[in-house]
């Protein structure tokens, strides 16, 4: 086996559960299972139900919370890699700020509906690579 990695595998769950939380799932017990050092950061879409329109609106654009607890996470884990599943609304771009400013080199898996072509982002400190595969 090769050399553990510390990984922070993030997720914001749907109200209703989905492919998404299966392959989250998935990624974090078969990372664990090749001896990887994983934490996770969740956040789920349930908490709209008590938020106003105006304030999950704002929260999709930027959410300040989720930079810190991010930052937080990636802090107390020492985080050698992020990778970000759906981040979609209450995350935020934020997230993907909060890395990019730690150093910490980031993934993100994009899965939409079978009309549209999965993407995968990858973030270095200092460039992004995107990988799609041909339809």
């Amino acid at each position: 086996m090769g050399k553990q990695v510390r990984v922070v595998v993030a997720h914001n769950y749907y109200q209703q559960a989905g492919g998404e939380d299966e392959v989250f799932a998935s990624e974090v017990a078969m990372l664990r299972a090749h001896g990887h050092d994983v934490q996770t950061f969740v956040m789920h879409n349930d908490d709209i139900e008590l938020m106003g329109k105006l304030s999950v609106f704002r929260k999709t654009l930027w959410n300040g919370s989720a930079y810190r607890q991010t930052r937080r996470v990636i802090q107390e884990t020492r985080a050698q890699v992020v990778h970000f599943h759906n981040t979609f609304p209450l995350m935020s771009p934020a997230v993907f700020r909060t890395a990019h400013r730690a150093g910490v080199p980031t993934v993100m898996m994009s899965s939409p509906p079978p009309a549209y072509t999965s993407v995968l982002l990858v973030t270095l400190p200092t460039s992004t690579v995107s990988l799609s595969p041909v339809p």
